[in-house]
């Protein structure tokens, strides 16, 4: 899931076994733990409470600022293609119909990917 790059979000119901994948395998936390963070300090690990505003983003929050760049860079992308396509259209020069398929394709499915994503975690939508 993580390697993919790929989002993902949606509901868990209470006590959902993924919830403890989550936990153990990304988080990095035990069952009924905390999660390490850089206020964590001393050996064994957390067992003192260190600086609690020492926030430090680690790499989850790396591979969330990708995803949002690829996302803003297919938005942009997405619409270069369709002022293209219209500015070839308007000037009645010769349109490639599968070129033109596919790239309004492939924006479509970017839009409904992105607003499934929206809705799952509660984005509200700004119009």
């Amino acid at each position: 899931m993580i390697e993919s790059g790929a989002a993902f979000a949606r509901k868990f119901k209470q006590d959902d076994p993924v919830l403890d994948k989550i936990d153990k395998d990304l988080l990095g936390r035990k069952n009924g733990g905390f999660t390490p963070g850089g206020w964590c300090s001393d050996s064994p690990k957390c067992s003192k409470v260190g600086d609690l505003n020492s926030i430090k983003p680690g790499p989850g929050a790396d591979r969330f600022k990708r995803l949002i760049a690829r996302m803003e860079k297919d938005s942009k992308f997405c619409r270069q293609a369709r002022q293209h396509f219209i500015r070839r259209f308007l000037s009645k020069k010769r349109i490639w119909l599968p070129e033109l398929q596919s790239q309004l394709h492939y924006c479509q499915e970017l839009k409904d990917r992105f607003t499934a994503f929206e809705f799952e975690v509660g984005i509200p939508k700004i119009d």
